[in-house]
């Protein structure tokens, strides 16, 4: 049984019960003649891409970032002088997957690193554009989008970056892909019936349905944590923000009202009450920075305006385990 599954009693306790950011999962006991256990607590961070560069924007000198909920214990991971983002955590918060374009090399490329910013690992390497990756909910496999057949094509392969395999084959533009939470469908976003629209496919690229019919514009689409609702980005009120819907494209509300440039980047928190999304922060036009938000639209809290920087983006909210000696 997958560390995934194991976890799933564990997670929804957390995030019925008790605390969502951290809980203590097991408790520790000390017992005579025996080495006491370290206490396992269940954590809830967010990975983001992130510009430290004062107040310039450079959008190839990108970093990964790690931070708790609430915006403290900002953490570089990655210390490069190139682009690095879009990252996503593995289920099980172990690792992280994430675009880099070396300067050695100019091809946006997978690739996996340890929680802790170690164990750089590339997966993919061809000349193409390999971007948005998105690990299944089991963590044995990654999706992404990849010009590497002339068009922006998706593609999923195992988490060790073989047996890559094409799923959509038309000659528009297919990005953004995001999985169900039981792994049995993608979400992604295609223009191939004239407007960006939200579709929903198989996990064998089987079965592709539209599931938006206006004519607005339809970016990243994400998945509730209970596979429910899917929260995505869309101009149909004549700016972007964030929206929410049923998994059928039925429903569909207005979360956000930024202004602005608007609102993108949605991600899920783990126990599903709330979004994080990039917006300028302080509106209209901050620097561009993470916010959380509830799901009625309330406690909207902004997690880097202190920070300085001018872009924070592509965050990716998930859920760490950490061992604390007693």
């Amino acid at each position: 049984m997958s560390l995934f599954l194991r976890l799933v009693p564990i997670i929804w306790f957390a995030s019925v019960l008790l605390i969502p950011e951290m809980i203590k999962a097991q408790s520790s006991e000390e017992v005579p003649g025996e080495p006491t256990v370290a206490t396992r607590f269940i954590d809830t961070k967010i990975v983001f891409e992130s510009a430290r560069n004062g107040t310039r924007l450079e959008p190839e000198s990108l970093e990964i970032v790690v931070m708790s909920a609430d915006g403290s214990n900002q953490t570089l991971l990655t210390h490069n002088r190139f682009y690095d983002g879009e990252p996503t955590w593995s289920p099980d918060g172990s690792k992280i997957a994430f675009v880099s374009r070396p300067d050695d090399d100019g091809n946006h490329d997978i690739y996996v690193i340890d929680n802790d910013g170690s164990n750089r690992v590339r997966l993919t390497s061809n000349r193409a554009y390999d971007r948005h990756p998105a690990w299944s909910p089991d963590g044995t496999k990654i999706a992404f989008v990849s010009t590497r057949d002339g068009d922006s094509e998706i593609y999923v392969m195992d988490a060790n970056g073989d047996n890559e395999t094409r799923l959509t084959f038309d000659d528009a533009i297919d990005t953004s892909p995001d999985w169900s939470p039981d792994g049995s469908k993608i979400a992604f976003i295609s223009n191939r019936d004239g407007h960006y629209a939200i579709y929903v496919m198989n996990a064998d690229g089987s079965n592709q349905i539209r599931l938006t019919d206006d004519e607005a514009y339809h970016g990243k689409s994400v998945w509730s944590p209970d596979g429910e609702r899917i929260a995505f980005v869309s101009d149909r009120d004549g700016r972007t923000n964030i929206f929410i819907m049923n998994a059928d494209g039925s429903d569909v509300i207005q979360l956000t009202s930024e202004n602005g440039e608007g609102a993108f980047d949605p991600t899920w928190s783990p126990d599903g009450t709330g979004i994080a999304y990039v917006a300028h922060c302080p509106q209209p036009y901050g620097y561009f920075n993470i916010i959380t938000i509830k799901l009625d639209g309330s406690s909207r809290t902004c997690l880097n305006e202190d920070i300085g920087f001018s872009y924070n983006a592509s965050p990716d909210w998930g859920i760490v385990l950490a061992d604390v000696s007693p």
